[in-house]
């Protein structure tokens, strides 16, 4: 048995490019056309990517498009442009699964496709992990000192840094870094967790 699909893939698909053809091969899929496009393309770039596609309606209607969501956005566009709606079935990757903003104003080209998910279920453990680093236990990420001052716009008076760092630093945002941030940093979390529980409309948070 053989189906037909077009193959369109942006900088986000192109390693997915050669797994997806061994894959369709042992499948017996043949691939009828393969396009590139980026999310951002003009709308001429993309009409004449659309109109390759077109070529082969008669016999290969699923595109196989591996795009992050702006991409697919455009190709939704080049549909009601070209009055095409109906023509063509998007199968898509993760990369505009769970976003709205992709298909708003166009979902009645958008009706039909598909789009897939890697299924990744909330970890309630990182959160304890991650919301408890700070500076001072956090010394594997090389980066965290630096987005740690970015975040809270201070200077670290780390005795690991060596003196030119910390001038560079002292220069930069001008005031040092207190046990405050991680104060309020600590106070963000907990308005984010009372609103995921939503509790702010039967309890009030008050900080002395």
């Amino acid at each position: 048995m053989f189906e037909r699909v077009y193959v369109k893939h942006s900088n986000y698909g192109s390693s997915l490019m050669e797994v997806f053809k061994g894959l369709a091969q042992e499948a017996r899929i043949c691939i009828a056309n393969t396009e590139s496009v980026n999310n951002n393309d003009e709308d001429g770039t993309v009409d004449e990517v659309f109109k390759s596609l077109l070529k082969y309606s008669s016999t290969a209607r699923v595109v196989a498009c591996f795009c992050e969501g702006m991409t697919v956005r455009n190709i939704l566009k080049a549909i009601r442009r070209w009055n095409a709606t109906g023509e063509l079935l998007l199968v898509g990757s993760d990369g505009w699964s769970d976003r709205p903003d992709v298909v708003e104003g166009f979902e009645h080209e958008a009706v039909g496709g598909i789009s897939v998910r890697i299924d990744s279920p909330y970890v309630q453990e990182f959160d304890s992990y991650y919301f408890n680093l700070n500076p001072e236990n956090n010394t594997r990420n090389p980066w965290f000192q630096e987005f740690w001052e970015f975040k809270f716009n201070c200077s670290l008076p780390l005795k690991t840094r060596s003196e030119a760092t910390r001038m560079q630093s002292l220069n930069q945002y001008n005031r040092t870094c207190t046990g405050l941030s991680k104060f309020v940093a600590s106070l963000i979390i907990a308005c984010i967790y009372c609103r995921q529980q939503q509790i702010y409309n039967s309890h009030a948070i008050r900080v002395t």
